[in-house]
């Protein structure tokens, strides 16, 4: 189906029914279970010619479950769905299908197993969760890195300086401090469970788009709004739900050389599952818009074992550039930054132009009753505002992705200490590295895959930006 149909074989729709369900509330016996089990009933719509093609619907196909709304309040979509299609993509198996339409099961009481698009957290493979994070973006860390002590800060606040090479003590530090301190697996300001993010894993906050689907290559240069094309047609992103790649040494821009084979950061890539996304803009407000990780495609397998992920991980993305320089519309005084926010959609039929109506998101507050449903990082602008020489201001972070790798020269904080990092300006997302080994750019951490989710480790429980608030909204 083409996403920016607002309609294709679906109805308007009629009627939307929503409760609260405890994702832990399993029936007893049923904890290895593929999916999470509880039950849901019909209701009649009193539609002229309706043939029942499901008595399970709230809108356009599937079972709707999310948050409370206050009385008269009403959102397009929720954060959790059923899916009740005639003609599903089977492959997957995320859902078990019934034709609501056959005369086998048209205008009768039935009994009917409908499988939740978002898995079920007590699924286990090898002893462990077998589809944890589904909102990936949750896996980064709220706030920034301390970079002078172990810990998080409380606050997103930007913290720039165009002077000493754009250090600021405890928030920004040059490439061989980065390295011993947060790079190597050893670091020595790393907190528990946490790690600095590969050049892939940076996909779980930006566009991560690959150069081709043959390539597998992530691009050096900028990825700019002339560059991202809008839907219909997709993308290609990598994204790995499985495992972290924890190697000691992952380089960029070794390609050519067969012999450092073992540290290209591409090493893995051909067996990780590929996902397509589809991005729409709004450049005269500074916001990218897509729908990411949707699984329905053959290339999101894993090769290790074929194993499909449908639309586990399918989410909502937008990105907003604030006080970047850019029209007046996106100034607020509150300084350089950009606000990521994402929403788990799974098999929700929401389109690309869904998301482009701030109606669609809501209010970035208390009084939206899915504000507490959708994920918010604010990555501020923080130590030198210049990198790769702009003439602008521009936000640099670092990345655990080497720039090349002298195997005959020691692993130090003197030698092998060029590093990429992420751009992010109101020219799009670049990637660059440091020749120039002086300047000092910000931290920004990610739990590691195999952290509980629900527990005290997470990001949403082990950080808080006390303003949050102030720093995501748009005046």
């Amino acid at each position: 189906m083409n996403p920016l149909e607002e309609s294709a074989d679906y109805g308007s729709p009629l009627y939307e029914y929503r409760y609260t369900f405890d994702a832990s509330a399993m029936r007893k016996g049923k904890e290895k279970a593929e999916y999470d089990e509880f039950y849901v009933w019909g209701m009649p719509i009193p539609k002229l010619n309706y043939i029942g093609q499901t008595m399970l619907t709230a809108e356009r196909g599937g079972f709707m479950l999310g948050k409370k709304q206050k009385e008269g309040e009403r959102y397009p979509y929720a954060n959790e769905w059923l899916l009740a299609q005639s003609k599903p993509q089977e492959w997957t198996g995320e859902f078990i299908p019934r034709d609501f339409k056959s005369d086998k099961y048209k205008n009768k009481v039935q009994v009917v197993e409908l499988g939740v698009c978002r898995p079920c957290f007590g699924k286990m493979r090898d002893g462990k969760p077998a589809y944890p994070w589904a909102n990936p973006l949750e896996r980064l860390a709220v706030t920034n890195s301390k970079t002078d002590e172990v810990g998080f800060h409380d606050t997103n606040t930007p913290h720039p300086n165009e002077a000493d090479y754009g250090w600021v003590s405890n928030w920004s530090l040059k490439s061989g401090d980065m390295k011993m301190r947060f790079a190597l697996n050893s670091g020595t300001m790393k907190p528990q469970d946490y790690h600095l993010p590969t050049g892939e894993e940076w996909g779980l906050a930006l566009p991560n788009i690959l150069t081709s689907i043959y390539e597998g290559k992530l691009p050096i240069g900028l990825t700019g709004w002339d560059n991202i094309k809008p839907a219909p047609n997709p993308y290609f992103e990598m994204y790995d739900p499985e495992e972290d790649d924890m190697r000691p040494i992952i380089s960029a821009g070794e390609t050519h050389n067969s012999n450092k084979s073992d540290m290209q950061e591409e090493r893995f890539w051909n067996n990780k599952p590929i996902f397509y996304s589809y991005f729409m803009q709004n450049r005269s407000r500074l916001e990218l818009y897509a729908i990411r990780f949707d699984g329905n495609n053959k290339e999101a397998q894993s090769h290790k074992d074929r194993r499909p992920y449908g639309n586990r991980y399918r989410c909502a993305y937008r990105w907003r550039f604030m006080d970047a320089g850019g029209p007046d519309v996106t100034n607020d005084g509150r300084g350089m930054r950009l606000v990521v926010q994402s929403r788990w959609i799974g098999n929700a039929n929401v389109t690309v132009r869904d998301i482009m109506d701030d109606k669609w998101w809501g209010e970035c507050s208390d009084s939206n009753p899915l504000y507490l449903t959708d994920c918010y990082r604010v990555l501020p602008c923080v130590g030198f505002p210049f990198p790769k020489g702009a003439p602008t201001w521009r936000m640099a972070y670092w990345s655990r992705t080497r720039w090349k790798h002298n195997t005959y020269d020691k692993d130090d904080a003197y030698s092998n200490k060029t590093f990429c990092y992420r751009v992010l300006s109101r020219d799009g997302f670049d990637r660059g590295h440091n020749d120039n080994a002086t300047l000092h750019y910000g931290v920004r951490l990610m739990v590691n895959r195999d952290v509980d989710e629900f527990g005290k480790r997470a990001p949403r429980q082990l950080q808080k930006d006390k303003d949050e608030q102030r720093l995501i909204h748009r005046k």
